[in-house]
């Protein structure tokens, strides 16, 4: 009995000491959405707890969590942001480009071109979170490689 009450205790307080995240985006947004729920489910494998803030409630954030805020650069509540997490090279930016900013241990923007531009940045944050974890998150610039993005179809093209 007394073995019970120690390991129920200890579970209890692991999951109370379970590490948060959040991830603020425009609910607007199909694409953005999809990267938020990338980036959830590769939070949620790394063993945090995890909510979705839409974007003009993004100041409801607590500090002491891993916040994750996904932009397009014409957001309307974009701007305050932008300029609070010290983005200055926006210039750099082409059509579905797109620039990541950590600040601190635990807090990145993902500030897109276009919407497609904030779902991939979404999705690189994704992909470093679920392989390497949130310490490798750097700043970067990224914009696309191949101007036209299609679907591919292993057809020939002289039928």
């Amino acid at each position: 009995m007394k073995k019970t009450v120690i390991i129920l205790f200890a579970i209890i307080a692991a999951v109370a000491q379970a590490q948060k995240a959040a991830v603020c985006f425009n609910k607007t947004s199909a694409k953005a959405q999809f990267a938020a729920t990338e980036i959830m489910n590769a939070a949620i494998e790394k063993g945090y707890k995890t909510t979705f803030v839409d974007l003009p409630h993004s100041g409801t954030m607590s500090s002491n969590q891993l916040k994750v805020l996904l932009l397009t650069k014409d957001d309307k509540h974009a701007q305050r942001l932008i300029a609070n997490a010290g983005i200055k090279n926006m210039a750099e930016l082409e059509s579905e480009g797109f620039i990541i900013k950590k600040s601190g241990k635990n807090s990145v923007v993902v500030l897109g071109f276009d919407e497609a531009g904030t779902m991939y940045g979404g999705l690189e944050v994704a992909e470093i979170l679920r392989i390497k974890g949130v310490e490798a998150i750097k700043d970067e610039v990224q914009n696309a490689y191949m101007k036209v993005r299609g679907t591919k179809l292993n057809i020939p093209l002289d039928m």
